[in-house]
């Protein structure tokens, strides 16, 4: 595996503006936030990133929101997390 390094993203802005910075210097780097393969494909050397950056640091991207008669989901909400979420009407199959 090539030698990258990981960096645990403290906020959205942080981490936009780390992947901005990347980009301007020629330098790869992906996006983890759990639930990927992404570990396996670089062992393989399927993808090579300079930098991993960790999305799972970032406090209150697991959330979930009542808003305009609707729900807004944050982007590291686990599918239990919706299932279990009171008043969410998400129904699990018996």
């Amino acid at each position: 595996m090539k030698t990258f390094e990981n960096i645990d993203a403290k906020s959205v802005k942080q981490a936009a503006a780390l992947l901005q910075k990347f980009q301007q210097e020629k330098k790869s780097a992906i996006v983890v936030s759990g639930g990927s393969e992404i570990l396996q494909l670089m062992k393989e050397r399927v993808i090579t990133p300079d930098y991993v950056v960790n999305l799972k640091t970032i406090p209150g991207l697991n959330t979930i929101k009542e808003e305009r008669g609707g729900f807004r989901i944050g982007a590291l909400t686990t599918l239990s997390e919706i299932e279990e979420h009171a008043g969410s009407g998400v129904a699990a199959d018996p």
